[in-house]
């Protein structure tokens, strides 16, 4: 039997609703998940209503003050956390956590990647993440890094 190298992804995988979405002003609707490297950006526009902009000043801005590249996890983290966003420690799976949180905001990190997970959708400018069958199962079960979520 041939096997099946087809890639999947995310949302497929994980039967989640997907729509596409890219306020990079540079926008080519046409990304590979490596080609910009603003997730953590487009991410945190999507969440808070704040422009490419503004968003990617405040990361540039609080990578001069913390002395660190603007894309580095602390910079994210300061970032976040300046929107009124905060850790959730979690247990299970990116799967598992989506179908329990099919309302609010979340910026959901994954290794490599980040993207805003938002009333039941998932919404990128990466059409899903290419995987192989058999990562999946370390995908739902080993990525999934760190969750933020609206404070309320």
């Amino acid at each position: 039997m041939k096997q099946n190298t087809e890639p999947l992804y995310i949302y497929k995988a994980l039967d989640i609703k997907y729509k596409f979405y890219d306020c990079n002003p540079n926008n080519t609707k046409k990304y590979s998940a490596s080609a910009c490297n603003d997730c953590s950006v487009r991410t945190l526009c999507k969440i808070t209503g704040k422009s490419w902009y503004e968003v990617f000043n405040d990361l540039i801005t609080t990578g001069i003050t913390l002395k660190s590249m603007p894309d580095s996890i602390k910079v994210i983290h300061k970032v976040y956390a300046s929107n009124g966003l905060k850790l959730l420690k979690i247990k299970g799976t990116v799967g598992a956590f989506m179908a329990k949180h099919k309302t609010g905001a979340y910026a959901i990190m994954i290794e490599h990647h980040m993207f805003a997970y938002i009333d039941g959708v998932i919404y990128d400018s990466v059409d899903g993440i290419p995987l192989k069958d058999e990562d999946i199962e370390y995908l739902t079960i080993a990525m999934i890094t760190r969750i933020y979520s609206e404070e309320k």
